[in-house]
């Protein structure tokens, strides 16, 4: 987790009860996880470099994943208590082609993020995202 903080430097705390956080995903595909921003995701191309999103993640044996898609923003309001990491992401190059995403912006990391995607009630930490919004179209 600490090397997708610049520096590797976070701050750890708690979610505040009804706090809201963002995230981009894919409308087709994978649309949660463990990061989340307090920016609201508005367009793919901002969204890749200053949260140093690229277009190919490394697989497990190192090879490229195929490329990922952004084209969703999603809302989650979260009750108070689950653990968060905070901080600015570090850049990240894309798997494939080597480009680097820069990074830089604002990131909140909540560990052991279960659940079923499609549903609006997941287990964190203990706690509960109790609600995540209509995804809307990204620019």
């Amino acid at each position: 987790m600490t090397r997708n903080f610049t520096g590797k430097l976070y701050r750890s705390g708690y979610t505040k009860q009804g706090e809201t956080l963002f995230r981009a995903g894919d409308s087709k595909g994978f649309r949660y996880g463990g990061y989340w921003s307090h920016d609201r995701p508005v367009d793919e191309l901002t969204i890749r470099h200053s949260k140093a999103v690229p277009y190919h993640w490394p697989g497990d044996n190192g090879e490229p994943l195929p490329r990922n898609t952004l084209d969703i923003g999603l809302e989650g309001r979260w009750e108070a208590g689950a653990a968060k990491y905070t901080g600015l992401v570090a850049p990240q190059k894309d798997a494939k082609t080597g480009e680097l995403f820069e990074g830089g912006g604002g990131q909140v990391h909540i560990p052991r993020l279960y659940g079923h995607p499609e549903r609006k009630e997941w287990r964190i930490n203990q706690k509960k995202l109790v609600e995540i919004s209509e995804p809307w179209n990204l620019e």
